[in-house]
């Protein structure tokens, strides 16, 4: 879609053309995404975990809903953003690997997105955290639909981009400057990462902090979404809150006020700082007299970092994590309370993923997709309100950003291709072989028995079906099982 139809589009939103018939009379459901870096899905106690204490998160889901077979489309950071934002597959939006600073690569702005489709039903958009789909102006937030931005624009890991813009009053700390930056580039002789670690804090399109404080980031960020929902609400508005915690992605940083206070060491430390920050939102609502018609969702962009041992997260009774095919890689923690629609200390193990959320929010709203507009992702308005005909749309449902690191799920069966350790194992290439693989999830959810030698035909028809896949990226041809 071209900038200036998306425009157009957006223009005729705002007038109403384009509003359904869904929900009339109601008032528009604000809407809270609270989305984590590498948090694995046994990250929470709702979800199993034996040390870490999260006791918002786990009243959430007493008063909402777990998704227990809940997807992000890709294993590592940008991938999976860009679906989420997009509902697309990321492959179909080009974005199919981590993005760096000053890789001049980015989420295309002319993808329309949940913060577009939003702000186009009046609706105040807000993206505090971790962006991670471009660093320049033009793939910023604020490019995106989103009103303003206040965060880091990639991981928490990187340094400053190159072609930083800094504001006027901008904070240095630890003794840099503008002028020591630039030493520092000078210095690099073409290195991609200079003074890894050490990441902006953005408002909008310039720096106002450098390098941020990350021990203070998971309160602020916080601090800014309070702000912006308390605003919003003076003044009569709906919102849409995308706070996207930079953490638990390494390296790992928390307050005083929790450091060494977790069973589950820095690590559990961390997340545990993130529930109480959770409970600060959830307190928000209820003091704005929002909390009962406000949806809010808690999950993980993808599973956790296994290579860091002792500052990572589990993804337990799932194999492996970050960066691979298989269940711990993509299967994430998800928790979604909204009072009014959503059916109290309730679950579902239906099939769904985070590129239902544009179809879903369009439901929701009442705001139709642009026609031309083809998500991969299905509305999953019955599955979040516990209706009985409430059921996965999805026929398969395709994991990896990479050909040697794929597989397809449909119904329980999986086929997967790829290395037999996962890709961030930390074994050579040599001792970890790429084999196939074919796994019946409801008897075998931790992958542990390939079952190919057994059902060769199964095998063949989803493993078919993924190549049919492949064509569909490149050219749209039609695909299905």
């Amino acid at each position: 879609m071209s900038r200036l139809l998306k425009t157009i589009i957006t223009a005729l939103f705002v007038a109403g053309v384009s509003m359904l018939p869904v929900m009339a009379g109601q008032a528009k459901p604000n809407i809270v995404i609270i989305i984590n870096d590498d948090m694995g899905y046994a990250d929470i106690g709702c979800f199993g975990a034996p040390k870490i204490k999260t006791p918002r998160i786990d009243q959430m889901a007493k008063e909402g809903r777990r998704f227990t077979n809940f997807y992000m489309a890709a294993s590592v950071c940008s991938p999976s953003r860009a679906a989420l934002m997009t509902g697309s597959y990321p492959q179909r939006v080009g974005v199919e690997h981590v993005i760096f600073p000053d890789s001049g690569h980015g989420l295309d702005p002319s993808h329309f997105t949940l913060a577009e489709l939003l702000k186009s039903a009046g609706y105040a958009t807000l993206a505090p955290g971790k962006w991670h789909l471009g660093d320049q102006a033009k793939y910023l937030p604020t490019n995106q639909g989103f009103d303003s931005f206040y965060g880091i624009p990639y991981s928490n890991d990187m340094g400053p981009a190159k072609n930083m813009k800094y504001a006027d009053d901008c904070t240095f700390r630890e003794g840099l400057s503008l002028e020591k930056l630039a030493e520092a580039f000078l210095q690099s002789k073409g290195k991609k990462r200079v003074l890894g670690g050490k990441v902006p804090l953005m408002r909008d399109e310039e720096c106002i902090e450098f390098p941020l404080d990350q021990t203070t980031i998971t309160r602020r960020l916080t601090d800014e979404g309070i702000s912006f929902i308390e605003k919003s609400v003076n003044e009569d508005k709906p919102f849409f809150l995308y706070l996207a915690n930079p953490m638990p992605h390494i390296p790992l940083y928390v307050s005083p006020e929790f450091e060494g206070k977790s069973a589950g060491g820095k690590y559990g430390d961390v997340i545990e700082e993130i529930d109480f920050n959770t409970g600060r939102i959830l307190d928000a609502l209820k003091k704005n007299g929002v909390a009962e018609n406000t949806l809010v969702i808690f999950t993980s962009d993808n599973g956790p970092w296994l290579i860091m041992r002792d500052r990572c997260g589990s993804a337990k009774p799932f194999r492996d994590g970050k960066g691979s095919s298989y269940e711990g890689g993509q299967r994430v923690p998800c928790v979604m309370r909204w009072p009014d629609m959503i059916p109290r200390g309730t679950e579902s193990a239906e099939l769904a993923t985070a590129m239902d959320l544009l179809p879903t929010f369009s439901e929701m709203t009442g705001v139709a997709l642009p026609p031309e507009l083809k998500p991969d992702g299905h509305s999953m308005l019955k599955l979040m309100t516990g209706d009985p005909e409430g059921k996965t749309s999805y026929a398969a449902f395709y994991f990896g950003h990479r050909k040697n690191n794929s597989a397809v799920r449909c119904k329980n069966w999986k086929y997967r291709k790829g290395p037999r350790n996962g890709v961030w194992s930390g074994i050579k290439t040599k001792d970890n072989p790429s084999v196939e693989q074919l796994f019946d999830l409801a008897k075998d959810p931790g992958e542990t028995t390939n079952l190919i030698k057994q059902y060769p035909e199964v095998a063949e028809r989803l493993k078919s079906s993924y190549h049919s896949f492949r064509l569909y990226l490149s050219d749209d041809r039609p695909w299905r099982l």
